[in-house]
């Protein structure tokens, strides 16, 4: 090593080093009844971390500008990599989704997906994936979608969304009517059956992103919900 340099105005009992100035070897000289004693040198380094990156699994195909096509009742598994494995949040467009905090999202409907995550060795320092992953129905042959498919394509609107309590869903059909409403994991948070309208009462659901599903002989209607 080379000889020490005093860092000017570092006469305190504390000093701050930030990520930007190391690798740097600190000590201490402290001075008692005119005595000075200087403290073993101390290697403060920085960690690098690779950016953050997410890898995908499951049924889906590739589109020309690299969105992620899917068919309705597929599953993509978005997987963070490593060394991001704690302070996990996962987002859909700007919204935050509601107990999305591990390092797998299961994907099951269109959305603008990206997450932030710490590594485990710096929990305090944040990393942003720099872009947002598109899921999007697909419209092939053979893929039947509850948007792209006009035949199976049940008329129906909800309303306020986003909400806070409740949603007025209203289908212009008399046919029984099966209610599914999903979280972001595909987990069922509620389900029923009505005919014409009905209110979906969501006071007790965190607030975040939903799915909801309607199916009836009449076709099928797919929206995604926010709860605020």
């Amino acid at each position: 090593g080379g000889t020490a340099q005093p860092i000017p105005d570092a006469t305190g009992q504390t000093l701050d080093v930030d990520a930007v100035s190391t690798p740097v070897y600190i000590s201490v000289a402290a001075t008692f009844d005119g005595c000075t004693e200087t403290s073993p040198e101390v290697l403060v380094d920085g960690l690098a971390f690779l950016p953050l990156v997410v890898a995908s699994s499951g049924d889906f195909d590739i589109g020309n500008n690299g969105e992620l096509i899917i068919c309705q009742g597929d599953s993509v598994w978005l997987v963070a990599q490593l060394p991001y494995t704690t302070n996990f949040q996962w987002y859909d467009d700007q919204q935050p989704l509601n107990g999305a905090n591990d390092d797998t999202l299961l994907v099951t409907a269109p959305g603008k997906y990206w997450l932030t995550a710490s590594p485990g060795e710096c929990p305090g320092w944040t990393a942003s994936l720099g872009l947002q992953i598109s899921v999007v129905w697909g419209n092939s042959p053979g893929c039947v979608t509850a948007i792209d498919d006009p035949g199976m394509r049940l008329p129906a609107e909800v309303f306020p969304n986003p909400a806070a309590d409740w949603f007025r869903i209203e289908v212009a059909d008399t046919a029984p009517v099966s209610l599914t409403l999903n979280d972001v994991s595909g987990r069922v948070m509620m389900e029923y059956a009505f005919s014409g309208q009905t209110i979906l009462n969501v006071q007790q659901l965190p607030r975040g992103v939903y799915m909801l599903w309607l199916r009836s002989a009449g076709g099928v209607f797919m929206q995604k919900v926010v709860l605020e």
